[in-house]
């Protein structure tokens, strides 16, 4: 079995690579953080032109390649640089019923 050429390697991921997928890695994916081996609760992506950073639900991303899974506890705790602004487009777990004192 042969090695892929450079060229080869750079074609990767094929075009059409996308959604499918995304969710199903997002599933096997653990956070990003050093030492940390949560599940991935949420997907960071980073623009530096615009110094943004977004907080997505896991399987949102248009390229699983081009993020970053986060732990809940991570995702909640980061901090962005000064200058940079942190969105969180997360959709947030709304409790269909009260919690009942016990």
């Amino acid at each position: 079995m042969s090695w892929p050429t450079m060229s080869a390697r750079k074609k990767y991921p094929p075009p059409g690579f996308g959604h499918p997928v995304a969710s199903t890695l997002m599933d096997l994916r653990r956070c990003a953080r050093p030492g940390c081996g949560g599940s991935a609760a949420a997907t960071m992506t980073y623009d530096y032109a615009s110094r943004t950073v977004w907080l997505d639900n896991p399987g949102a991303e248009p390229d699983p390649n081009a993020a970053w899974g986060l732990c809940l506890t991570h995702a909640d705790t980061l901090r962005v640089p000064v200058g940079w602004a942190r969105d969180d487009r997360r959709t947030p777990i709304i409790p269909l019923r009260p919690a009942i004192a016990v």
